[in-house]
């Protein structure tokens, strides 16, 4: 429940992720326990994907890991948008966060460059399907209004 209410709780109090705010959540991740860093996942979970949850997320990755299953957790964090708008919409948010993921690719740790490279590839799948998605849609919408009575035949 704590993701819910209580990581919704510090998220309202600190919508802008403030950098005391960030460097307590960064020492939590560096003591190297689980639970602590666990605990950071489900809070930076109440954000919307924000770029300023980058580094704390990559704190996060250098501590665990390869193949540790709360990583996924990190990849849902990392992709989430918040709100988007157009058929495009998902498109470009994915472009923004795979432009935000170009400095995890020349960190100095192996593990933060082989976690980009992955989510990397995940993201240009995602933009591939949504940009499908998208020219689907308007598609379907050009038949309607070329022909209303068509998409019945």
């Amino acid at each position: 429940m704590f993701q819910f209410r209580g990581g919704r709780l510090l998220a309202s109090s600190f919508p802008n992720f403030p950098e005391a705010f960030s460097r307590k959540l960064l020492s939590c991740v560096q003591t190297g326990n689980r639970d602590d860093i666990e605990f950071v996942i489900r809070v930076m979970s109440s954000y919307h994907g924000e770029a300023f949850l980058n580094e704390t997320c990559k704190a996060v990755v250098r501590a665990l890991p390869a193949g540790d299953p709360l990583l996924k957790a990190v990849e849902v964090i990392l992709q989430s948008t918040g709100v988007v708008s157009g058929e495009f919409g998902f498109v470009e948010a994915y472009l923004r966060k795979k432009q935000e993921m170009t400095d995890w690719l020349i960190d100095a740790d192996a593990h933060v460059q082989g976690f980009a490279e992955s989510f990397i590839r995940y993201l240009d799948r995602l933009i591939a399907v949504e940009q499908r998605h998208g020219e689907e849609d308007i598609e379907m919408r050009k038949r309607m209004y070329d022909d209303p009575g068509g998409l019945d035949a």
